[in-house]
């Protein structure tokens, strides 16, 4: 996205700018513990949401107890949805929290549990526990490994049929709700807000096939979806190389 466009875009009269986490706003790292938000970026965004025009949401598979921690001290100035929006708290302090969260929360545990008896013997997986949501990475895993993980996983999900597994490129996300994605938390703020009760200019930014319903619906609205990074078949009406360029981009914008 080139910076006058962006910079233009900050004067519409009301603009709605929705962020993915890993791979958009702070890059992969070899461990998910590793991936945290750099301080100029949470001052970027900090300034963002300052704007009277602009709303700011961060859109995560992580849970929003982290995205709280990555903007601490000006969270309440954000909408937050963690578990690509199975949770989301709004700068009103109202919150919502899907039904299905809730009610299968106790199964979720159980597999995890199950996870770990399992896993761990197939070789170097890592099971991210987001509270009401999980994620086996096999990012580490190679060959017969990776084979054998995904097919152990695949197992459960037989075993667990009141649970979502997406699998990934390389990772398989678990949730307790059928058909839901960054599209449906969309779906959740744009009730909460109204975008047609007067003229919004729609953002996204994102990088992974989890941002794609999130890319058609910032469509199918008008807006502009923006996809980080090099993919071949994509619903973004942008792409951006890296991580870094859309940093950059905020630097520059934001002053």
């Amino acid at each position: 996205m080139e910076l006058n466009a962006f910079t233009n875009l900050l004067t519409e009269t009301q603009v709605f700018i929705g962020f993915d986490r890993d791979g958009t706003l702070v890059p992969y790292a070899d461990h998910p513990d590793e991936a945290l938000l750099d301080e100029c970026v949470k001052l970027q965004l900090e300034k963002l949401s300052l704007l009277p025009n602009v709303t700011v949401s961060i859109i995560s598979a992580r849970s929003i107890a982290q995205l709280g921690r990555d903007m601490l001290g000006s969270a309440d100035r954000m909408i937050l949805a963690g578990n690509y929006g199975l949770e989301i708290s709004f700068p009103d302090h109202s919150e919502f929290l899907h039904p299905d969260a809730i009610r299968l929360k106790k199964t979720l545990r159980k597999l995890k549990v199950e996870l770990f008896k399992k896993l761990p013997q197939l070789g170097s997986v890592i099971i991210e526990d987001h509270g009401l949501s999980l994620c086996v990475h096999y990012h580490r895993c190679e060959g017969l490994e990776r084979r054998d993980i995904i097919t152990a996983v695949s197992a459960f999900a037989k075993l667990y049929p009141d649970l979502t597994f997406i699998n990934l490129p390389t990772s398989f996300e678990i949730m307790p709700a059928n058909n839901w994605n960054k599209g449906s938390a969309l779906d959740i703020i744009e009730s909460k807000i109204g975008f047609d009760d007067e003229p919004w200019k729609l953002l996204y930014f994102g990088d992974s096939v989890s941002d794609e319903p999130a890319f058609q619906w910032i469509n199918n609205r008008g807006g502009i979806s923006v996809r980080i990074g090099d993919a071949k078949v994509t619903e973004s009406s942008l792409q951006m190389k890296s991580c870094s360029d859309l940093i950059g981009l905020l630097n520059m914008a934001i002053k």
